[in-house]
């Protein structure tokens, strides 16, 4: 799973967190948390519904899956 752009970035600023603040709450790296924010690494499914379950909203609206091709 990957974040839609902007929108986790949105919703945990809307929340009044730093990303370094959210990174600790849902026990994760700020670094790893960037790369999730910025759409440069997928997420486990039970990772995305924890971070989702943090910020009160739908998984599907934070997160898309991707099909990769090889």
């Amino acid at each position: 799973m990957y974040s839609k752009k902007g929108v986790l970035k949105n919703k945990i600023a809307m929340k009044g967190w730093t990303n370094i603040e959210f990174a600790k709450k849902v026990g994760i790296s700020k670094n790893y948390l960037s790369s999730i924010v910025n759409s440069k690494t997928s997420l486990s499914p039970k990772r995305a519904k924890i971070i989702s379950d943090m910020l009160d909203c739908p998984i599907d609206e934070l997160f898309e899956m991707r099909v990769m091709e090889k």
